[in-house]
């Protein structure tokens, strides 16, 4: 899976290094995947090495070199979020970090639209419901966040102007992209099940988005 060459050859001294020594008790050591998870690694024994900071870093910088395509892609990535890290064991100087946002800013142009980070990979919490505790933590948590000086009526017209020049000439990302058949068959399926208000003036059923639009306050009738 690794191309060789003078940066995978660097990458697997370090690795023989550090499998072959005592370990230090008074050193910081990190948990390293000799063939990245992400890459088709696993957490077995041997595939793992306990390497210092500045060694973990160094074989995070060789990985983009030893690799080609989407294992490539993932290792820029990988590194990308490392010089991003909170960490305070990682010391990343300007150029270092300047040539990985280079890096990354080129795969993600690739690979961004593409989602070739996301096939096969679902989210963590997926098809995992909130417990009530989970639903009453996230209810507190968002109350009052609403800004009820920040609509669509109080927006100056300078706030509208800067919004509209930063939109134009971009398109959406969804524009001219047709939604499949079980996807139309889901979204109709769920418009289907929500409740309906009637209202008071013209006596309409209509659904919570078209209700909001035509009828009670602004309902023709009223007026």
């Amino acid at each position: 899976m690794f191309i060789q060459n003078k940066y995978s050859k660097y990458y697997f001294n370090i690795i023989g290094t550090a499998k072959s020594r005592l370990l230090d008790p008074t050193v910081y050591y990190e948990k390293h995947h000799i063939i990245p998870k992400s890459c088709g690694g696993s957490n077995s024994k041997e595939n793992l090495v306990s390497l210092t900071a500045r060694e973990h870093f160094i074989c995070h910088l060789l990985l983009p070199k030893m690799l080609i395509g989407d294992p490539h892609h993932k290792m820029v990535h990988a590194l990308w979020r490392m010089c991003n890290s909170l960490k305070s064991s990682y010391k990343v100087n300007a150029r270092t970090y300047r040539k990985s946002r280079e890096k990354h800013a080129v795969v993600m142009s690739v690979v961004g639209t593409t989602g070739q980070f996301k096939i096969g990979h679902s989210t963590w919490n997926k098809g995992i419901p909130r417990t009530d505790a989970v639903k009453q933590a996230v209810s507190l948590a968002n109350t009052g966040r609403k800004r009820p000086d920040r609509t669509s009526e109080t927006f100056t017209t300078e706030w509208k102007s800067k919004i509209s020049e930063s939109k134009k000439g971009k398109q959406t990302w969804n524009k001219g992209v047709s939604h499949s058949e079980a996807s139309k068959e889901l979204m109709s399926s769920k418009a289907k099940l929500r409740p309906k208000k009637t209202c008071p003036y013209c006596n309409t059923e209509a659904s919570p988005a078209n209700y909001i639009r035509w009828h009670g306050d602004k309902c023709r009738i009223k007026s």
